[in-house]
């Protein structure tokens, strides 16, 4: 089990670390107004808000940039960062705005972290917070509730007074992102209807999907030495073969775009060799669901991926051993590392193969005897997206 947990951590710090390396094309505007262009660490958004990471070709070593050493840096067709002064918690602090919407007014989001999302608008070099904090109210019950103060709505008509005929919209305008999004638009049409506005928020990522079907082989090595019938033959080694089902789900971008769940099913059968006259051996019946958590580089082509989760067991069958044994219809989970590589031939096929390795620590029985059992797997299979 200390293995395995090992090799968990191990699994996490290459993810984190791996996070921090998919370039894409992009800019950099510097203090004194110049334009790099070269590519940039697409990071999660809490991360772009802190630095960027620059490279001016994909061979040359990575540059970072923090909020006080450049103006700007965008994405080609994807989000703009500006770096601007905020106040948090009473405290100054430079940071990667990212912009929403530029115009007669500016709107920004920063991402403090996953739960928490500012927005901020900017009027004539004139920076605001637009808040909505909750606060506790008590009603003719003297039941307590929370209702919100929605001071956004005050700072709004504030910077937005030269245009009353749009006071009532501010008004009524929810606090998110495409709300406020669409207020600014608003308003900047009706101050400035000659020029347009440009909107850098991007719609909603879509989820992508792939079904896929592979074939494969399994290496199991059990240590069954805990049961009385086995103390001959404690260790028992089979192979088998399976076939399964996939289904993946992409488009975690708010996280990382390389992450996604991977579901599977499949069967396959395997034989326990038994050291007595009486009964030498017996067939089990599998079904499994692995559960796992997919980390890929997203290549052109060949995209290395790794995984982590955990396997659900079933078994199909009842087998009674006059001693006592018995196994039964039941369940026990199995934890998988797996390495693997999909080969795209088209945005909708790809290829895909990989090893595993699991680990039981309960293996064929749910309750009573402490067995365990390491196994090793290789599958192939093709996928199509959708």
């Amino acid at each position: 089990m200390k293995k395995n947990l090992t090799i968990f951590i191990l699994l996490v710090f290459f993810v984190s670390l791996r996070g921090q390396e998919h370039f894409v094309p992009g800019f950099v505007i510097r203090n004194s107004g110049d334009t790099l262009y070269g590519y940039i660490n697409s990071a999660s958004p809490e991360n772009n808000s802190r630095f960027c990471v620059f490279k001016p070709d994909l061979s040359s070593p990575a540059v970072n940039y923090t909020p006080a050493d450049i103006n700007a840096y965008g994405f080609v067709d994807g989000d703009y960062y500006v770096s601007k002064n905020i106040q948090i918690d009473s405290l100054t602090r430079t940071v990667f705005l990212r912009f929403l919407i530029k115009g007669k007014i500016n709107l920004y989001s920063y991402l403090e972290d996953l739960s928490k999302i500012r927005y901020y608008a900017e009027k004539d070099s004139l920076l605001v917070e637009l808040t909505n904090t909750q606060k506790e109210s008590i009603n003719e019950s003297n039941q307590v509730y929370l209702t919100y103060r929605k001071e956004y709505v005050g700072r709004l008509n504030y910077l937005m007074s030269d245009c009353p005929e749009i006071a009532s919209r501010i008004n009524s305008t929810p606090f998110h992102s495409n709300s406020l999004i669409n207020i600014a638009k608003k308003y900047h049409e009706k101050v400035c209807p000659d020029e347009k506005c440009i909107i850098y928020e991007k719609p909603p990522t879509k989820f992508s999907y792939t079904l896929s079907f592979f074939v494969g082989r399994r290496w199991v090595k059990a240590n069954l030495s805990t049961i009385s019938i086995f103390v001959h033959n404690p260790y028992t080694e089979e192979t088998s073969s399976f076939w399964g089902l996939g289904f993946n789900v992409s488009g975690f971008d708010f996280i990382s775009r390389n992450i996604s769940l991977q579901g599977e099913f499949y069967s396959y059968s395997y034989k326990v060799r038994v050291d007595t006259f009486s009964w030498p051996e017996f067939s089990i019946k599998y079904y499994q669901v692995p559960l796992l958590i997919k980390y890929t580089l997203l290549y052109r082509y060949i995209q290395p991926n790794i995984s982590c989760g955990i396997v659900i067991c079933k078994t199909s069958n009842m087998i009674t051993y006059n001693p006592g044994i018995l196994i039964k219809k039941n369940f026990f989970a199995e934890y998988p590392i797996r390495l693997g590589v999909d080969v795209k031939f088209f945005d909708y096929f790809k290829l895909q193969v990989s090893a595993e390795y699991l680990y039981a620590p309960r293996y064929l029985f749910e309750y009573g005897p402490n067995t365990e059992a390491n196994i090793f797997s290789v599958q192939c299979g093709i996928g199509f997206s959708f």
